[in-house]
């Protein structure tokens, strides 16, 4: 099943200056990476009662801001793949907001000095202002594939190589 792509509805920005409001989209997860839904099975609409570690502004969702929040809690949530069962385009977007949740967590400090990181204003990177170290999101192979039509395989010629080189069509992800 071919599904609809998460970019149609989100625009990508980042902000650790932006408090959330009350219409906005959090999506507030536990240390075991769980989503927080209501009894109701939705988003909440405010953070009262919760124990916020960090809330992190990720862009603009359905014309709403959406945040990526981190609570503390022994209260369990939903299982993102519970999720994609109750609303599929909310997994989507809520995949999204825990692989950002987990870079921003895990590279808070710089893992060379120690130093608080800070989130930069162009890219989506964390960068050390003591010592320039630049943390990206982790990118992960997500597919390969051999194309094939009888005896002849579908390559891909890589273009940054002096010499020519060919390679099997491999697609990665990014948080999302």
């Amino acid at each position: 099943m071919i599904e609809k792509s998460l970019y149609e509805n989100y625009e990508i920005d980042f902000s650790e200056n932006i408090t959330p409001n009350d219409d906005d989209y959090l999506f507030i997860f536990n240390n075991e990476r769980e989503l927080f839904l209501d009894s109701n099975k939705q988003l909440p609409k405010s953070l009262d009662g919760f124990d916020v570690n960090f809330h992190l502004y990720i862009g603009q969702y359905n014309g709403k801001k959406a945040f990526a929040i981190n609570v503390n809690t022994k209260d369990s949530f939903y299982n993102l793949r519970d999720v994609y069962e109750i609303d599929a385009d909310l997994y989507h977007i809520a995949s999204r907001a825990v692989l950002v949740s987990d870079w921003y967590m895990t590279f808070q400090f710089c893992g060379r000095c120690g130093a608080k990181t800070q989130l930069d204003e162009k890219d989506m990177m964390l960068k050390c202002p003591k010592c320039g170290q630049m943390h990206y999101p982790r990118i992960a192979p997500a597919i390969i594939v051999a194309i094939r039509k009888g005896d002849e395989l579908l390559m891909a010629k890589h273009s940054y190589h002096e010499k020519i080189r060919y390679a099997l069509i491999a697609g990665f992800v990014e948080p999302g």
